[in-house]
């Protein structure tokens, strides 16, 4: 332990920073790009990020799993108890499990970080802002997701972890409510007007299905295969499926009076993280759950499903979850689509939890013998990718760039919190690495920024460079260019190659992880020049090809590489002489039958 008097500054929010001495930031995500003026000229240093080792990544994603299973285990008696009913597991788990897995996984993020400094120095003082119980308790998941991203939500956390550990001195500060409300995005006349008139569509025309079976919600089929399921169902076919946005409950302390005993097992972290959870748990599951339930009995969704089907809505539609939830219950089979490239990555906790809640899910193409519930069907997002293959000459190239939050919010094998700044500088490498002629032909597409300024950041290393705002479709975009640049395992680069779009992807394969299973098919595609483990590797590769791409891209040995891996991940209209349509409407049938 150093004996070293520091201050540590746990956020971005400089009112809670020293006004002189040498300061130990928490982590990348207090020292925003733009304010680098501010911090850049104190005497500082920047704690190590837990999980730049990937063993002790790996190692708390197992731990999580089976704590967050405890936690389910443990919770559903005490508010079957609280609220007068008798749900079962399975009600509990797709009502509650979301977000057990993503609140566990922050505080284990924020405690441990804590642990961290006090174990590595001594006579530490933080300034933090005192917790504020009502506004630790958000009214919705969503709501949720926006608080584990805000300063001062993360602020309060960050005191609740330093009360436990002796060796920090904690000094607490108020603040105003108005700086303490987490806004989500407010929407003007016209969009409410929209808003209102979308959910009244859509509930008369889900009126008009009350008594159908075979229920897709967000589905994410394309609208041609969602047509011609209902149609085969026999059903009437809609593609409007919006319930309206999640409804806003107030704090009330009776909900809140309870508690998740304490363990055995002297696990410091789990007796923390028990005490919190009926502080941070959102609203909609205790003030607003006999509202919710009973609302969710009024939507005209069918009253007698035998099966549901979505893809996205068990994770932040709190309506539909409480009408899924007492339909599962009662025996409706629960079906769940892959909304994402998915069975490459090494693990991804809301994947998990997917995987745990579903009864059967459907993939694009992979499987896993040990989850016999994963039925491949192929990529029943598109009806047609060969349909990109004649394509506009171009001679312009996209480069789809990633973006990770500051704070972290789950766990999985990608490049998380502070080592988004790595990934960034990869791309910057990427870039430079260019001939200049190139570099004026690549349109930067970024994603959502999360105030790590990545548009400064860019315009600060190449003033003439061209960004892209991802407003547009980036199948358009896609379509359009003359080569496709891939930087994270994430679904676009497999978008691409089942289009036949020329690609060259690069990721650092220690911060983007990969399943063992799917090593063999990136040897392949590394040995024709499609992956790459480095930026200057692929800009190198880029820089050779560029001015005949098509004869690289379409020789025997890239396309047979492609399509190794398309046909083991990502198929594209049919598995095992299957096409994807009818294997949904197979399994569509069997479950309902």
């Amino acid at each position: 332990m150093t004996n070293i008097k520091l201050s540590l500054v746990t956020t971005e929010l400089q009112e809670t920073w020293p006004d002189d001495g040498e300061v130990l930031f928490l982590g990348e995500w207090c020292k925003l790009h733009r304010e680098r003026e501010s911090w850049s000229c104190l005497k500082s240093s920047t704690q190590p990020f837990r999980w730049d080792n990937r063993a002790t990544l790996q190692k708390d994603y197992d731990y999580l799993q089976l704590f967050n299973q405890e936690l389910l285990e443990d919770l559903g008696p005490i508010l079957n108890n609280l609220h007068g009913v008798d749900k079962d597991t399975k009600y509990w788990q797709l009502l509650l499990g979301y977000w057990i897995s993503i609140c566990s996984a922050v505080v284990f993020d924020r405690w441990h970080s804590i642990k961290l400094a006090g174990d590595t120095y001594s006579n530490l003082e933080a300034k933090c802002f005192d917790p504020n119980i009502e506004y630790l308790a958000t009214n919705s998941m969503p709501d949720f997701l926006l608080a584990a991203q805000d300063p001062y939500w993360n602020s309060m956390v960050y005191s609740l972890c330093i009360d436990t550990q002796d060796v920090i001195v904690l000094k607490n500060c108020k603040s105003s409510i108005d700086k303490t409300v987490t806004k989500s995005n407010s929407s003007n006349i016209k969009e409410a007007v929209i808003q209102s008139l979308k959910t009244g569509a859509s509930r008369l025309l889900w009126y008009l299905k009350r008594k159908e079976k075979i229920v897709l919600f967000n589905s994410k089929l394309s609208h041609y295969s969602r047509m011609t399921l209902e149609s085969r169902f026999g059903q009437f076919p809609i593609s409007l499926d919006y319930l309206g946005s999640n409804s806003k409950y107030h704090y009330s302390e009776e909900f809140r009076n309870w508690s998740l005993s304490k363990i055995s097992s002297s696990d410091d972290f789990k007796d923390f993280f028990r005490q919190l959870v009926p502080k941070l748990m959102p609203r909609v599951f205790l003030e607003g759950f006999k509202d919710s339930a009973l609302r969710a009995k009024a939507y005209y969704l069918p009253q007698d499903p035998a099966v549901i089907f979505t893809s996205s809505s068990h994770f932040f539609d709190h309506k539909f979850n409480f009408w899924c939830a007492e339909h599962r219950s009662k025996g409706s089979q629960f079906v769940v689509g892959e909304h994402g490239g998915l069975g490459v990555g090494k693990f991804n906790a809301a994947h998990s939890f997917e995987l745990n809640t579903a009864d059967i899910y459907l993939s694009t193409g992979w499987i896993n013998a040990q989850l016999p519930k994963i039925l491949a069907v192929g990529n029943f997002r598109e009806d047609d990718p060969d349909r990109y293959r004649k394509r506009p000459l171009s001679n312009r190239a996209i480069m789809v760039c990633g973006s990770m939050p500051r704070y972290v919010f789950d766990v999985r094998s990608m490049a998380l919190g502070s080592q988004t700044k790595s990934y960034f500088e990869d791309l910057f490498n990427f870039m430079g690495a260019l001939k200049c002629d190139i570099q004026s032909k690549i349109d930067v597409r970024l994603d959502q920024d999360y105030q790590w300024g990545q548009e400064i950041r860019w315009r600060e290393r190449f003033p003439k460079v061209n960004l892209q705002e991802n407003k547009k479709p980036l199948s358009k975009a896609m379509f359009k260019s003359k080569l496709f640049i891939g930087t994270y395992c994430a679904t676009t680069y497999l978008e691409a190659l089942s289009r036949n779009v020329p690609s060259v992807i690069f990721w650092d394969p220690i911060l983007w992880e990969i399943k063992s299973s799917a090593k063999p098919f990136f040897s392949d595609l590394e040995k024709v020049g499609v992956f790459h483990r480095a930026p200057i590797s692929a800009a190198s590769h880029i820089n050779i090809i560029w001015d005949d791409i098509d004869s690289w891209w379409y020789s025997a040995d890239v396309q047979k590489a492609r399509l190794r891996l398309l046909n083991a991940f990502y198929s594209s209209s049919e598995i095992n002489g299957k096409k994807t349509i009818d294997h949904i409407y197979d399994v569509l049938i069997e479950l309902g039958s």
